[in-house]
């Protein structure tokens, strides 16, 4: 520990738990109001840590970007969680927040339910140092892309879930728009794009189904060249040591909206531009 570090404990305590140690888990979220978790891949050290702070009645609260995480635990756990009275909730971090509260921005500047489509770009800056990616980001993006069919099976479930649940089919945009392709230009913001892998999507879709009102949503992240697309496509960017001040230059989040005065597929196209400040 460093001595800033070792003073708080000195003050407050400290309870060590292990994610392979159900007991352990218990004692700590037993002990706790809130319970912020911040070690990943979620997908292998989080669920045990939902699950001992429900039973404790200690609400959760996690930085994960991992969509297949999030879901499984809305899907498993959202029952039992409403039983004991429980606040679960994931993405509190750069996933998803800025996108979720940006998209929801966005929304509200429309008339009521005449937002029919938001497209977000992500655009990372690197400090002095380089950009860095530390290794449970990496593992979590490499274990994620690997369980693509696994997530759409949970998809499916949980749709039927909800049907049966509310009676009606929900889940579905009303103004579909296509998902741009990997490597193409966007001449709104001048750049090359990607879809991006995070969680923003996934976390934005629950917040319209929670809202009653889904416009079609799509966030990308952004690339100055095609050069740097292979790049990330082919070897991606990890570095040996961990983030710092140093490497994180601060990041950009652009949300547009479009309005559709008329029917969808008939009405002329209004933009409205809604850019929070770079960080």
């Amino acid at each position: 520990m460093t001595s800033s570090t070792q003073d708080v404990a000195s003050r407050v305590g400290v309870l060590e738990a292990h994610t392979s140690d159900d007991a352990s888990l218990q004692r700590m979220a037993s002990q706790a109001v809130v319970c912020i978790n911040a070690v990943g891949p979620f997908r292998f050290h989080g669920r045990q840590v939902v699950r001992a702070c429900i039973e404790a009645g200690c609400s959760y609260l996690d930085i994960c970007g991992e969509p297949e995480f999030i879901e499984a635990v809305a899907y498993e756990y959202d029952d039992l969680a409403r039983e004991r009275g429980v606040h679960v909730a994931s993405a509190c971090g750069f996933d998803s927040v800025p996108v979720d509260v940006g998209n929801a921005l966005v929304v509200k500047a429309f008339p009521p339910r005449c937002c029919c489509s938001v497209e977000t770009y992500i655009e990372l800056r690197s400090g002095p140092s380089g950009a860095a990616l530390h290794f449970p980001t990496y593992a979590s993006a490499v274990h994620g892309l690997g369980s693509v069919q696994e997530l759409r099976r949970l998809r499916t479930a949980a749709a039927a879930k909800r049907k049966e649940r509310e009676g009606e089919r929900v889940g579905k945009s009303a103004f579909p728009v296509p998902m741009r392709a990997a490597g193409s230009y966007a001449e709104d913001v001048g750049m090359y794009v990607i879809p991006f892998i995070g969680a923003d999507a996934s976390v934005v879709k629950r917040t319209e189904l929670a809202n009653g009102f889904m416009p079609s949503s799509r966030v990308y992240m952004c690339l100055p060249s095609r050069y740097r697309f292979l790049q990330f496509a082919l070897y991606g960017r990890c570095s040996r040591g961990w983030p710092s001040m140093r490497s994180g230059g601060g990041c950009s989040c652009p949300t547009r909206g479009f309005f559709v005065p008329s029917c969808p597929w008939r009405g002329r196209r209004v933009r409205s531009y809604a850019k929070p400040a770079s960080r």
